[in-house]
């Protein structure tokens, strides 16, 4: 995760933590498992609104799809209130 986000600030140094938190979140490829749990009986491996699964987090991470998204901010995924500032 730490080389990734390396990468996510080599590529654009003017992100913000919270802009490369969003974008490693909206940026990954999501798991699902509509199944239950052999032992627990439990089915927690849907996305809710947000995109995270309460077995699965946000997925599973995106490296190349997350540091496009960094050089792109204006097109990328993450939230509009946590988009880079201009110079």
């Amino acid at each position: 995760m730490a080389g990734i986000a390396a990468l996510m600030l080599s590529a654009n140094p003017r992100l913000r933590a919270a802009e490369v938190k969003a974008l490693l979140q909206a940026t990954a490829d999501k798991i699902t498992n509509a199944g239950t749990d052999p032992m627990t009986g439990h089915a927690f491996g849907s996305c809710d609104a947000k995109g995270h699964s309460r077995w699965f987090g946000h997925g599973k991470v995106n490296a190349a799809q997350t540091v496009a998204a960094a050089l792109e901010p204006r097109r990328s995924k993450a939230p509009q209130n946590l988009q880079p500032k201009p110079a």
